[in-house]
């Protein structure tokens, strides 16, 4: 069962991924993993997902403990270093998505 929802990659659909599981499951299941320079960005930014409020739990890369479900959501370029960051995000349970673009993902 999945409790606990990492995401890696605060776009659009990162965003709207987030939304979609913590309607449906929690708002506190969700959490966005980011590096430090895009939390504090983050943290000082209002999201919104059509014209609704929306708030997310964010963690910095090395506070990060395992989760259920990885989902990637970076641009293509930047899916390599998202993969280098998230080890400490993986066990041997957890499932990984990526939502990019492109057959290389």
């Amino acid at each position: 069962m999945i409790k606990r929802v990492g995401i890696i990659g605060m776009s659009a659909l990162g965003m709207l991924y987030g939304d979609f599981i913590a309607k449906n499951i929690t708002r506190e299941a969700v959490t966005f993993i980011v590096d430090e320079k895009r939390k504090k960005a983050y943290q000082e930014t209002v999201f919104t997902i059509n014209g609704e409020k929306v708030l997310f739990n964010l963690v910095e890369y090395f506070n990060a403990v395992p989760f259920d479900l990885i989902i990637i959501a970076v641009k293509g370029t930047a899916l390599e270093e998202a993969i280098k960051e998230i080890k400490k995000c993986v066990d041997k349970n957890t499932t990984i998505i990526s939502v990019l673009n492109g057959i290389d993902s």
